[in-house]
């Protein structure tokens, strides 16, 4: 493409992007839920097996020392205490990982939030034609059939779509352009 055009693959490369990251933060979305929700088990998990101990002298589960040497009680305890071990270690690293998540979701939001903007002042249905396009993959003609008008409608919308976002982050000037 000429050098003075650069401007189109860029935005449609920025279009592109936007989708993609999107679709990213969606994910993520959902990703962090799944993990609050699994830390909210573990830490019940928890709970409940803390009350073992208690519940062991209240029913007359003796310790170590009054058993004189019997094996099956420790043999409990020491199970216990792995599965305390274990809990700890699944709370801890479920804990890193929706901090993780957590921290990409504000990296994707704030890189977003200019391309928000951006695109909230397209209809409905030009985005529904970039969404198609830049993040489905979709053909014109299976876009010019979702959105029920012609391929050449979907083409020339796609061009007056890279045009307007073009124009409105800076990269082309369109007021010369009757759009």
């Amino acid at each position: 493409m000429k050098k003075e055009q650069q401007w189109y693959i860029e935005t449609e490369n920025l279009l592109r992007l936007y989708w993609r990251s999107k679709e990213r933060l969606l994910r993520l979305q959902v990703k962090e839920k799944i993990l609050k929700s699994s830390l909210e088990n573990l830490k019940k998990n928890m709970i409940q097996s803390k009350a073992i101990p208690g519940y062991a002298r209240k029913f007359g589960v003796v310790s170590w020392e009054s058993r004189k040497g019997d094996f099956d009680y420790s043999s409990v305890m020491v199970e216990y205490e792995n599965l305390i071990d274990e809990i700890s270690r699944d709370l801890v690293k479920n804990n890193r990982a929706l901090v993780k998540t957590q921290t990409r979701i504000h990296q994707l939001l704030e890189f977003l939030s200019p391309f928000e903007l951006i695109i909230n002042r397209l209809t409905d249905e030009e985005i529904k034609l970039t969404e198609g396009k830049y993040l489905l993959n979709l053909s014109n003609y299976q876009i010019a059939d979702i959105l029920h008008c012609s391929e050449k409608r979907v083409r020339t919308m796609q061009k007056k779509i890279i045009y307007k976002i073009a124009d409105w982050s800076g990269k082309f000037n369109t007021a010369d352009l009757a759009i």
